[in-house]
């Protein structure tokens, strides 16, 4: 056997023992470079004999054995705080519906790959914990919950108040008419529109999802730089519907805009107008 397939069984030995390992561990522990690790985890992987997780620790992201799928739990910790939130809340409750969680924990889920499954049920997108286990639930327990349930549903509704429209005219000026086109040309939806001006427009939006169909609250600005100012009140602008804010602008980021985005795009999505 040549010294490269000893290093890899000797690699493969070593995750088999201590559980899923990031490339600094797995290079320390068989005593090579960092950057010759990283080639052998890669091949064993394309061997499939390794699978690798979508979350990382720092820049690297951690390399398991198949069948370890659930030691990567231990690493929950290294989660962003709204993924880590996602998480904790997930696997309390095993199945949560998509459509009753706020929007930075429904943005959240859908980056928990290693941990949060997808399917639709009723149409209504669902996530499942990947190692939740359904129990049987108590006969009596059962019938009080149908009883709870017979009782919500003879309540009439709530309709929930949204700010009116404003200002919505179809002929509004050269930049909103580029920025349909733009959503166009990325296959996103207009489905409503709320408030346009010369260099503004707020509009409800649908994007098609391999979960199905997701609707953001838009906001358009033409305008070179974005603030930080200028995303936080998009948040709040997008929080009585209840959903993800979309920023979509000519401009781009500002320093500290750009820091701010890169620690909450969990929150909030930006495409920059081209």
């Amino acid at each position: 056997m040549n010294n490269a397939e000893e290093t890899k069984n000797r690699i493969l030995e070593i995750i088999k023992k201590e559980g899923p390992m990031y490339v600094i561990q797995v290079s320390k522990k068989a005593g090579i470079d960092s950057l010759l690790a990283s080639a052998f985890l890669a091949e064993l992987v394309n061997e499939k004999k390794l699978k690798i997780s979508y979350m990382k620790i720092g820049s690297s992201p951690l390399y398991y054995i198949p069948g370890q799928e659930k030691e990567l739990e231990k690493f929950s910790n290294y989660l962003k705080s709204r993924e880590k939130e996602a998480f904790l809340l997930l696997k309390e409750k095993g199945i949560l519906e998509d459509d009753k969680q706020i929007p930075p924990i429904r943005v959240a889920l859908r980056n928990l790959k290693d941990f949060a499954i997808g399917f639709q049920k009723d149409g209504k997108i669902m996530w499942r914990y990947a190692f939740y286990e359904e129990k049987e639930e108590p006969l009596k327990k059962q019938e009080e919950e149908k009883k709870n349930n017979e009782e919500i549903k003879k309540e009439p509704p709530q309709k929930k108040e949204l700010p009116a429209k404003q200002n919505v005219e179809k002929d509004s000026g050269d930049f909103i008419e580029e920025v349909r086109k733009f959503l166009e040309k990325k296959n996103i939806k207009i489905i409503d529109e709320i408030q346009i001006k010369k260099r503004e427009y707020l509009a409800i939006v649908e994007v098609n999802s391999d979960l199905g169909k997701l609707k953001f609250f838009m906001q358009a600005k033409d305008k070179k730089k974005i603030s930080t100012d200028d995303l936080i009140d998009l948040i709040k602008k997008a929080k009585p519907y209840n959903m993800i804010p979309l920023l979509v602008s000519s401009g781009e980021l500002a320093k500290k805009a750009e820091e701010y985005y890169q620690d909450n795009d969990n929150i909030i999505k930006f495409l920059r107008l081209k």
